[in-house]
């Protein structure tokens, strides 16, 4: 590469930003890692927080919910997948495509399916809000 032209000398630039920048992909990682899972009902809506990452189910979109005492075979399509954390687009055995949010060393889950769009999410409480939602369903 020659330094000489303008070209080069941007692309130098650039290459010494990104590698400049790495060590903030670890802390983003540590973040993703360590930051609690909540999961709680706001209202009549159910609310899955983690990081930067929230998931709201209103309850009155709920067509079906389950809960399951360990999770099945997923693919991680998009999102985050650690050992202790699962989040994002999956493709979960028995369900398809669905949205996770829950550490997977910590059951049960709670489904919540959609016209558009299946959860499973993880937390404390999640037998109570299980009960919540098939209370509001079944009104």
């Amino acid at each position: 590469m020659n330094l000489a032209r303008p070209a080069a000398k941007c692309l130098l630039g650039f290459t010494a930003l990104i590698i400049a920048l790495l060590p903030l992909l670890g802390v983003w990682l540590m973040v993703e890692e360590f930051s609690p899972l909540t999961l709680q009902r706001e209202g009549e809506t159910i609310v899955a927080r983690q990081a930067l990452t929230t998931y709201r189910v209103d309850l009155a979109d709920v067509t079906d919910s389950a809960l399951l005492p360990e999770l099945p075979d997923a693919t991680r399509i998009a999102g985050t997948g650690l050992d202790n954390l699962l989040k994002g687009s999956f493709s979960v055995e028995g369900y398809g495509m669905v949205k996770l949010c829950l550490n997977p060393n910590d059951p049960p889950f709670l489904v919540l399916e959609t016209e558009k769009t299946t959860y499973i999410l993880g937390g404390d409480g999640v037998e109570d809000l299980y009960a919540a939602v098939s209370e509001v369903r079944y009104d």
